[in-house]
């Protein structure tokens, strides 16, 4: 506490302390209170109180995401107010197993599924925001397995020529979108299975 001209002390401006002792913070800062006895003992305790600016809200720059299974996004976080203390927030999943998220917030889909990304505030005053993400199957992944190879163009011919159920592929190489499984889902699977397959220097080589 400082002292006025009078030597009289006086609370600091971000800081009101009813005659109670009940403190009220009204602004950031750190005091030191003493409370002294007036019975003529002087006896005194002090304790440091520091008012803290907490996190009030969460803003993600997504609400929703699809994502096809082995594929990523990021999850970018503004925290409100831009002063606030402690600005960190930790990651959680609610729902089904199919996703993971890091502490940067890079969320990977790794088995079809529905689950909640959850950020909180890590001050702990409740301030947490929420995106939901489903997980599809990875476009002309035929065999289900999760990541794109030869094995996939091969179900995939198969499938075209009848060879095979074409309903055992159909869903993940309708590459068009048109319903119906042709020799144009075939040219698009070996164009995807190229560029999951290929590093990134060799790939705009492969597409050109």
């Amino acid at each position: 506490l400082s002292r006025n001209s009078h030597g009289l002390r006086r609370m600091p401006p971000w800081l009101r302390w009813p005659r109670d002792g009940t403190v009220t913070g009204i602004a950031p800062g750190t005091v030191t209170i003493t409370a002294t006895s007036t019975d003529g003992t002087n006896v005194s305790g002090s304790i440091e109180l520091t008012v803290l600016v907490p996190v009030t809200a969460i803003i993600l720059n997504h609400s929703d995401l699809t994502l096809e299974v082995s594929r990523t996004a990021t999850l970018d976080v503004t925290v409100a107010p831009a002063g606030a203390t402690n600005k960190a927030v930790t990651w959680s999943i609610e729902g089904d197993n199919c996703i993971k998220v890091s502490d940067k917030g890079v969320v990977t889909a790794t088995a079809l599924g529905e689950a909640t990304v959850v950020v909180t505030a890590a001050d702990m005053y409740g301030a947490c925001a929420e995106c939901h993400v489903k997980v599809v199957p990875l476009r002309g992944d035929a065999d289900g397995s999760g990541s794109l190879a030869v094995n996939d163009v091969v179900l995939t011919a198969r499938g075209v020529v009848g060879d095979i159920d074409r309903k055992l592929v159909f869903d993940a190489v309708d590459m068009n979108g048109d319903k119906a499984l042709t020799a144009g889902d075939l040219t698009g699977v070996v164009g995807a299975v190229l560029a999951y397959t290929t590093p990134a220097s060799q790939a705009a080589k492969v597409r050109a």
